[in-house]
């Protein structure tokens, strides 16, 4: 069954919210092992340095309270970002491609390049 696929703009707020909650665990992850290089590419840095500050001033936290913290204050940041990297999603605001399986697309890309 085909599933139709909409832009991070077209997800309702609640929907968003879940994508960038998603978005956001496997970035603070890149984040934490300074493998930031994929998203960076992707998106030509924009938005990111915001999203970045929020991580850094809250670093010492666990990872829920920061997931939490970061996806709230840089929400809007972290939806630009998505729209640069223009992912499909899903109605259930599932992204098409799990962020695992993309980061590694974009290394193979980077690789043949």
């Amino acid at each position: 069954m085909n599933e139709k696929l909409v832009k991070i703009n077209d997800l309702n707020s609640q929907l968003q919210q879940k994508a960038v909650r998603d978005f956001a665990r496997f970035y603070i992850r890149l984040f934490k092992h300074e493998n930031l290089e994929i998203v960076a590419n992707a998106t030509a840095g924009h938005f990111l340095v915001d999203i970045n500050a929020v991580i850094d001033r809250n670093r010492n936290i666990d990872l829920v309270e920061l997931l939490a913290k970061s996806s709230t204050l840089s929400f809007n940041q972290y939806v630009q970002v998505l729209k640069k990297i223009d992912q499909g999603y899903f109605e259930t605001g599932n992204a098409e491609i799990p962020w695992d399986q993309w980061e590694k697309q974009q290394q193979s890309k980077l690789a043949t390049a």
